[in-house]
């Protein structure tokens, strides 16, 4: 529940520790290098002992866990920090004992700082040439020269979750360590049926029979195709679900399939049918209905002109500029329509009609949707969130308070 969050992933708060840490680390320095007698005796009585022990646990573990390969690994891994730390101890006592060693000892609490990071950064973040990492396949080639884009596909079990975006690829499940609750509570919906009180971060949707699923813009899938004992050959079949009429095979490499959806909805369509509520209980009613019909744009407002309020006679969409923070659409219709964003609702978009600014309606309870009057227009979406606003706001603030701080105690000394 921290920074106004409904929920995430915990291991993610890390970096309030880290930043702690580091706040410490700073000041425990300043008071060293201030010969501070609390820290001198913290540093001579503590820290030593700390280092005993932790090399007598360590020992401890290697005799008697000797026989298990992952302590070996895990002891492996720890040797770099063991040595800086041993390492500081050591040049920690010579400065304690002489003055002169300053200059030096100030290089080498960089030098271990850099040496601490290095390992960690040479194991984790090694670098290689992209092609080696995602290479290109024909099935990658292929969903890129698709022509309905933009669109989303549903990787299945093909494609694993963390290989999406360098292939330029969309997905309505998505791999966000934090996302719109309304987004995965919605994805929930489409794979349950229902909204639990806690959901997860990763959606996988496998619930191709939902009356919400060609909401998600999924137009196409991946399939494996498996012989009776489940192994993957070319002579095998797809799962039978994707035998039926509503998917058609446009794509096959040995063992992998693409089928187009011709259920699944554009990234922009013009609603058949209007509702609006503020209520989410009614909401979900609707939504929950097994006749719920794709078409059908459920707008969450009060307020909705009686000319938007009817069944819509459709119209053209063009998109013209297609980017992560910006999109132009060109837009034709004979009648006043509700235009329906596939893409999740969050306040930080901006709607401009025409170059005049219009509201964005939360439709279906995760997406977006725009009134569009009869005739032509030229309709473009940025997304320019006020926490990103206010936050280079702040971090400018914050670095000319700190140069200002440098500047006074540097002529104060």
């Amino acid at each position: 529940k921290l920074l106004f969050l409904s929920g995430g992933v915990s291991a993610r708060a890390m970096f309030l520790f880290d930043f702690g840490l580091v706040i410490l680390s700073v000041q425990g320095l300043d008071l060293l290098l201030k010969k501070s007698a609390s820290i001198k005796l913290l540093l001579t009585k503590i820290i030593p002992l700390f280092s005993l022990l932790l090399l007598a646990s360590s020992a401890y573990v290697l005799l008697h866990f000797a026989d298990s390969t992952q302590i070996k690994i895990a002891l492996r891994n720890s040797l770099p920090g063991l040595f800086v730390l041993f390492s500081f101890t050591i040049a920690l006592f010579i400065y304690l004992k002489k003055k002169s060693f300053r200059p030096l000892f100030l290089c080498l609490i960089f030098l271990l700082t850099i040496a601490s990071l290095y390992y960690p950064a040479w194991k984790y973040w090694s670098f290689t040439s992209e092609h080696i990492l995602f290479p290109q396949t024909p099935i990658t080639q292929t969903l890129a020269d698709l022509e309905d884009f933009p669109y989303r596909f549903n990787p299945r079990d093909v494609i694993p979750q963390n290989m999406w975006m360098p292939y330029g690829l969309e997905t309505a499940a998505g791999y966000d360590t934090l996302l719109p609750r309304r987004q995965g509570e919605f994805l929930t919906l489409v794979k349950t049926g229902n909204v639990p009180p806690k959901i997860s971060r990763i959606h996988l949707m496998d619930n191709l029979n939902s009356p919400l699923y060609p909401l998600l813009n999924n137009k196409y899938l991946l399939a494996k195709k498996t012989d009776k004992n489940g192994y993957y050959v070319p002579e095998g079949q797809p799962p039978p679900q994707l035998l039926e009429p509503r998917y058609e095979l446009v794509y096959e490499e040995e063992t992998v399939q693409i089928y187009r959806d011709q259920t699944a909805l554009d990234r922009f369509y013009f609603a058949t049918e209007v509702k609006h509520t503020t209520s989410d209980e009614e909401l979900l009613s609707f939504l929950k209905d097994e006749d719920f019909i794709p078409g059908l744009a459920i707008l969450e407002t009060t307020d909705l002109p009686a000319d938007y309020q009817k069944t819509g006679s459709g119209g053209e969409v063009k998109i013209n500029d297609y980017r992560s923070n910006h999109l132009s659409i060109s837009i034709k219709v004979s009648s006043p329509s509700v235009l329906v964003n596939s893409m999740a609702y969050s306040s930080g978009w901006q709607a401009y009609l025409d170059g005049r600014d219009i509201p964005i309606y939360q439709t279906n309870y995760a997406f977006q949707s725009y009134l569009v009057p009869s005739g032509e227009h030229r309709l473009e979406l940025f997304y320019q969130p006020l926490s990103f606003r206010l936050g280079k706001i702040v971090s400018l603030l914050a670095f000319f308070f700190c140069l200002c701080y440098y500047l006074k105690t540097r002529n104060e000394t």
